[in-house]
């Protein structure tokens, strides 16, 4: 994994922390458990929340992203701006909870 991949995700270490809890409850109540293909005219923001398993440990990350319709999802950086990145599908594997909520801008 390299740092670039690893900038995407928001970790606990960082001074401004959040607990999960807290996060989800901030998540608005009509969001999505699973991705709606029907909207995809539509701007999604999607929360993944995500165990890796480092060193007989495992690290939970969140990871916020937007998709606007016909553009590349963008990533909420450790600095709270948008950026476009590659994030490998691997990490697919290790997402634990995820939200999608949509709407028109």
């Amino acid at each position: 994994m390299t740092s670039n991949e690893m900038s995407v995700f928001m970790k606990k270490q960082y001074d401004c922390k959040i607990n999960k809890n807290s996060l989800v409850k901030m998540i608005p109540t009509n969001s999505y458990k699973i991705q709606q293909f029907d909207k995809q005219d539509k701007v999604e923001i999607r929360w993944r929340f995500i165990g890796i398993p480092i060193n007989n440990e495992i690290k939970k990350m969140v990871e916020i992203s937007r998709k606007t319709p016909n553009k590349e999802r963008e990533y909420l950086d450790k600095d709270m701006n948008w950026s476009h990145s590659e994030v490998d599908p691997i990490f697919d594997r290790y997402v634990i909870e995820e939200y999608y909520y949509y709407s028109d801008k």
